[in-house]
């Protein structure tokens, strides 16, 4: 008998699915003209680039009509997403098996990585879709240009730029769950100067965080105040300036943990987060030396306070506070017709503040404070070159040295081969990488355990300054062929990738340690098919094996190898069909298919290894305009109501609805 899963891949196939590359309603060979700036730090034509690039665009997110990037990124090849229950909770994102962790995330070219996390991840809780131009995604390691963080790829988030004659909107739309959500934005030019400012407002009491079918019922609902700005202009005829900002507050209410008898009323999280980061252009030769000098910020700073209540007499509360102040110097240079180098060097100053205490009664449990920073200098160099009309090749290297944890060099190239008779393109990738330990793996302080009237107890500390930096090497290879006339596009991608010196936190006796190493192998497979032009069929199917593999050095970890990586599905699918009935109105129709993953049972002691089972959803979502300046939507998100769990012990969400208005000016 097959699977629910098993069926949506075959139809996936053979139907006509999956969309892959710059994504959109255009006809295929439009779309592998586009421009992409994330795989090489420069607008390279898409049909230029071996990396695996996906493209989601502004358009998509209207007729996905979600309100924050962690649903839209579900629809990527090689993404899973995961979520501790409802909108606001702790949200990661794992691409192609690597860790939340190895994932580097960009807004507007500023890295939003937090260094107060502990493993340095970006948490995408908190992250609207305000603004939004595209989103690029380029899957697999790309250390040799970005540096730390970027072991398994790079999720660039590419918000609006104001141009042309003033214009604004204000949209509203509300729902299941008492779910609202209100904003505004303008856009244009005075004189000189581009502008965009956008502010909006979004509420949920939402549902219970830990799962609802294992006995939970207090709603745990969600805040946000997102603000999006931007100034830019041309000073003078070589020089463009140009300077963003982003801000979110989030206010999350909380469960103590995923499972039975986990409702807590009062626990709650507040996090802030601002990014914002200005540069200067310079062109010089006609345009073959242009030279990008830029300044970025960003902080995050997340509160944790769970009070006194009858049913939970724990009371805890933490902060942590992180910051990172990097200066890049990007150069591209067109030495000739085909061939430019980018070089560069960019200083990046990590800080963390943090502290947290626990009380029960008469018991005081205490970590921190902490207050330290770190600093990491990189140097690249990137060669493009275009060989032959047909075959584009690039290839990259960089130093990178850090004041704690030492220097390292990593590489990769990347080769894109066009048989144009046959409209055939084959690719592939081959480099290194590597991640930095964070501040708080360095130096977590130890905990002090007291009872009142007691000696204080002092518990080991979990940080280690001598741990090295993680390490991987990865390669791919694919193909897309384009099909009738052009408007249809299929392709397959074989990935590899070993992981090795991981950061893991084996025995709380010895902190975190280096241990082990890891392996994610798979296939990501796509088809995209304009029929006609009122019907679009996309989709994606993504296959992985991943294994955590012991360390012959390290007898213990013996006891922790050959098992799969913890919330890593083997199977994931998704198939959408777009249509336009009208010149005026679009109608979405999606599936999101996910298999069995592996997860931890942390609310039972010991905690245990549990499978969580694969489930399959269906949303649908409808747009219609009204005239020029009015425009109505509707969505419907898991419409057979189908109960399942993204983290074991975690909720999601029921049959719901959700209706609004966009107003433009």
């Amino acid at each position: 008998m097959h699977s629910p899963l098993t069926r949506l891949t075959a139809t996936a196939v053979l139907g006509a699915t999956v969309h892959a590359h710059a994504a959109g309603q255009e006809p295929v060979a439009r779309q592998l003209d586009e421009v992409v700036v994330t795989a090489a730090r420069t607008q390279t034509p898409v049909n230029q680039i071996g990396s695996n690039v996906t493209v989601v665009t502004a358009e998509q997110i209207a007729e996905r009509q979600y309100v924050d990037v962690a649903d839209v990124l579900r629809y990527v090849a090689g993404l899973d997403v995961i979520r501790n229950g409802g909108v606001g909770q702790t949200t990661s994102v794992f691409m192609r098996g690597a860790d939340a962790r190895f994932s580097l995330v960009l807004i507007d070219g500023i890295e939003a990585n937090d260094p107060a996390n502990p493993g340095g991840q970006f948490d995408f809780a908190n992250l609207m879709v305000d603004q939004i131009d595209r989103i690029e995604v380029v899957r697999g390691g790309e250390s040799a240009i970005y540096g730390s963080d970027a072991i398994g790829g790079v999720i660039n988030i590419i918000t609006k730029k104001g141009q042309g004659k003033p214009q604004a909107q204000i949209s509203a739309q509300g729902g299941t769950y008492d779910e609202f959500k209100v904003g505004g934005d303008s856009s244009g030019s005075l004189g000189p100067v581009n502008y965009q400012l956008s502010a909006s407002r979004f509420e949920n009491r939402g549902f219970s965080a830990a799962a609802r079918d294992l006995g939970n019922g207090e709603r745990d609902g969600y805040r946000n105040t997102t603000v999006t700005a931007g100034l830019s202009g041309k000073p003078l005829d070589h020089l463009d300036l140009d300077w963003t900002l982003h801000y979110n507050q989030g206010h999350t209410k909380l469960d103590n943990c995923g499972g039975r008898g986990c409702d807590d009323p009062n626990n709650r999280s507040t996090t802030s987060q601002l990014f914002t980061r200005g540069q200067g252009k310079l062109s010089l030769f006609d345009g073959r030396w242009q030279q990008t000098l830029g300044v970025a910020l960003s902080s995050t700073d997340r509160q944790l306070l769970n009070p006194y209540d009858p049913l939970n007499p724990f009371v805890f509360g933490s902060n942590f506070d992180g910051q990172k102040v990097k200066v890049s110097w990007l150069n591209d240079v067109a030495v000739t017709d085909k061939q430019v180098l980018t070089f560069g060097g960019e200083d990046e100053q990590d800080a963390i503040t943090s502290d947290s205490t626990f009380l029960q009664g008469s018991t005081t449990s205490a970590e921190g404070p902490l207050d330290k920073s770190m600093n990491t200098g990189g140097v690249f160099l990137q060669h493009r070159a275009r060989i032959q009309d047909n075959w584009f090749s690039t290839a990259g290297i960089r130093y990178d040295d850090n004041n704690i944890s030492g220097s390292k060099v990593t590489w990769r190239t990347s080769q894109s081969i066009a048989v144009h008779r046959i409209g055939l393109r084959i690719k592939g990738n081959y480099g290194t990488g590597f991640k930095v330990p964070t501040l708080y793996q360095l130096f977590a302080p130890p905990t002090v355990f007291t009872v009142q009237g007691q000696e204080p107890i002092v518990f080991p500390a979990l940080g280690n300054p001598n741990l090295t930096p993680e390490r991987s090497r990865n390669w791919d290879i694919g193909l897309e062929q384009t099909l009738w006339q052009d408007r249809a596009l299929v392709g397959a991608s074989y990935f590899h990738n070993d992981y090795y010196n991981l950061i893991e936190v084996l025995d709380f006796s010895e902190g975190y340690v280096n241990v082990g190493r890891a392996k994610a192998d798979g296939a990501e497979v796509f088809l995209q098919l304009d029929p006609w032009d009122r019907l679009s069929l996309r989709g994606q199917y993504t296959y992985m094996d991943t294994e955590q593999l012991p360390d012959a050095a390290n007898p213990q970890d013996e006891l922790y190898g050959g098992q799969s990586l913890l919330r890593r599905p083997r199977n994931k699918g998704t198939f959408e069909a777009i249509v336009r009935p009208t010149e005026a109105s679009t109608v979405n129709l999606n599936v999101v298919a996910v298999g069995r993953k592996d997860d931890i049972d942390f609310a039972v002691f010991p905690a245990q290894r549990v499978t969580v089972p694969g489930y399959v959803i269906f949303n649908a979502t409808a747009r219609y305009s009204v005239n020029d300046h009015v425009e109505l939507f509707a969505r419907a998100i898991n419409l057979l109501n189908k109960t399942y769990q993204e983290v074991y012990g975690y909720g999601t969400a029921g049959v719901s609805g959700f209706a609004g208005f966009n107003l433009r000016f």
